[in-house]
C-alpha cells in the first residue's frame, strides 16, 4: 500500500479505505466502465484478505513493460465496458509488473514463463485458472472469467480430478487444453497416461488424437512409437500424422537452435532417418528455413524461400505471409518482391486476414502499385474494425502510404 493510502487526509483507515473502492467496483459506476478495469492499489496479501471476506476470486495481469501483447491488451481489451463491467463486477482486480517488487515473487511462486499470463487466485492463493497470451476477442476474457468461477470446470478442478486417478479420455482432452491455454507443461501428464499403455493404446484414434496435439517432445514415448510404426500411422491417419511429425521436429529444432544444442540436432537426424526419403524434402527445407533466418544475411533466406514455397509451402498461409513480409522488409529486388507479392496473394487465397491484407499492401506500395496499396489497405482497416481489433498500426501504414504516394 503506497503512502498516499496510508495517510489519507479524509482520516479513512486502509480497511475503510480498501471497502469503499470494493464498493465502488461492485456498484459498476459510469466512471468504471469509462476507465475500463479498475486495478486496485494493494498486495497480493491484502488482495487474500478481502477474498475472504468477499468471496471473490483475484484477477491479476501479470505483465512486463517490454511485451507487446500485454500493451495490447491493455489498450484495448481491458479497456472493452464489457470486459471491465464483467472483471469490476466479480473479481478483486491486481495489476503486477513481474520485473519489479511482490511481482517477481508472484513469477516464481506460480512459474510464470510467458506474457502475458491472466491469474485468477481464490483466498488461499490457489490457482482457479490461468491463461498465457493476449486473445483478440472480447468474449474470450468473459469465457475465462466464467471459467474461473465454475468450481466444476476450472483449472483447479480439473488438476485435482487428475491427482485423483481421473483418466476418462473425455476428461484427458479438456485437462490438456487447460494446460496449453495456461502456458503450462503437460510432459508429467503424458508420462503417467503412457506408463499406463501398452503399445496398442497408442493406436487407437481417441489416443493418436490426443497426444498428436498437445505433445510435441522428441523424446516423448507416444512419438517415438509413431516413427517405429510409420507406415501403419500414415495409412490409417493420413496428413494428421505428417502434421505431427512436423510439428515435433520443428519445435525441436527450433529449441537445438537457440540453445546451441549440438546434441539435440544429432537426435532430430536419427528421428528423420526413420522416415521415408519422401517426407524428408518438405522437413529439411522447414528446418533450413529455420536456420537461415538466424543468419545474418538476409539473401539466403530470401533466396531459399522464393525456391521452395511452391513445393513446401503452397498450403501454408501463416509461413507464406511470414515469408512474403521478411522478403518487403529485407529486398529492393523487383523480382524478388514479385516473388513475394505471389506468395502473399497465395496466402490471402487461403486465408482473409487483415494482417495478410498488410502485407500485400505493403509489397503493392513497394512495387509502385499505390493505388491498389491504399484501396487494399483501406479495406484491412475496415475488417479489423469489424472484428473489434486495434486499427493504429494499420492506419499508420495507410497515412505513410498517402504521404508517399
Amino acid at each position: 500500500m503506497t503512502k498516499k493510502y496510508q495517510s489519507n487526509k479524509s482520516g479513512l483507515t486502509l480497511i475503510s479505505f480498501c471497502l469503499l473502492s470494493l464498493m465502488v467496483l461492485v456498484t459498476g459506476t459510469s466512471k468504471a466502465q469509462e476507465k475500463g478495469i479498475e486495478f486496485l492499489p494493494m498486495t497480493l496479501d491484502e488482495a487474500k484478505t478481502f477474498s475472504a471476506s468477499t468471496k471473490k476470486l483475484i484477477f491479476i495481469d501479470c505483465y512486463t513493460t517490454w511485451c507487446g501483447p500485454c500493451k495490447w491488451m491493455s489498450a484495448n481489451i481491458f479497456t472493452n465496458d464489457t470486459v471491465a463491467d464483467f472483471y469490476n463486477r466479480n473479481f478483486l482486480c491486481l495489476k503486477m509488473d513481474m520485473e519489479k517488487g511482490q511481482g517477481k515473487r508472484v513469477a516464481k511462486k506460480y512459474e510464470i514463463m510467458a506474457y502475458p499470463t491472466l491469474l485468477f487466485l481464490d483466498e488461499n492463493g490457489e490457482v482457479q485458472e490461468r491463461k498465457a497470451g493476449a486473445s483478440r476477442d472480447v468474449m474470450d476474457y468473459v469465457d475465462l472469467g466464467l471459467s474461473a468461477m465454475n468450481p466444476y470446470r476450472n483449472f483447479y478442478a480439473h488438476r485435482k480430478s487428475f491427482e485423483q486417478g481421473e483418466r476418462d479420455p473425455s476428461f484427458l482432452a479438456s485437462y490438456l487444453e487447460k494446460l496449453s491455454v495456461a502456458g503450462q507443461p503437460s510432459k508429467a501428464i503424458f508420462d503417467t497416461l503412457y506408463a499406463s499403455w501398452g503399445e496398442e493404446d497408442y493406436a487407437i484414434k481417441e489416443n493418436f488424437e490426443l497426444y498428436s496435439k498437445y505433445d510435441f517432445s522428441l523424446e516423448s514415448r507416444a512419438f517415438q512409437n509413431l516413427l517405429t510404426h510409420y507406415k501403419w500411422y500414415s495409412d490409417t491417419y493420413g496428413k494428421p500424422v505428417d502434421k505431427y511429425v512436423q510439428n515435433v521436429v520443428l519445435v525441436s529444432h527450433r529449441s537445438a537452435l537457440r540453445k546451441k544444442d549440438e546434441d539435440r540436432l544429432k537426435k532430430i537426424d536419427e528421428a528423420l532417418a526413420k522416415l521415408p526419403k519422401s517426407r524428408m524434402g518438405e522437413l529439411q527445407w522447414l528446418m533450413e528455413s529455420n536456420t537461415l533466418q538466424r543468419v545474418e544475411d538476409p539473401k539466403k533466406y530470401i533466396k531459399h524461400s522464393i525456391k521452395g514455397a511452391k513445393d513446401y509451402s503452397w498450403d501454408n498461409a501463416g509461413l507464406l505471409n511470414s515469408m512474403a513480409w521478411y522478403i518487403y522488409k529485407n529486398s529492393k529486388d523487383e523480382d524478388e518482391l514479385k516473388a513475394a507479392l505471389e506468395m502473399s496473394e497465395r496466402s490471402l487465397e487461403l486465408q482473409q486476414l487483415p494482417a495478410f491484407m498488410d502485407t500485400k499492401a505493403s509489397l503493392l506500395f513497394e512495387l509502385g502499385r499505390k493505388d491498389e496499396a491504399i484501396q487494399l489497405q483501406m479495406k484491412a482497416i475496415e475488417k479489423v474494425k469489424k472484428e473489434g481489433g486495434s486499427v493504429k498500426n494499420y492506419e499508420d501504414t495507410l497515412e505513410f502510404f498517402k504521404k508517399r504516394k
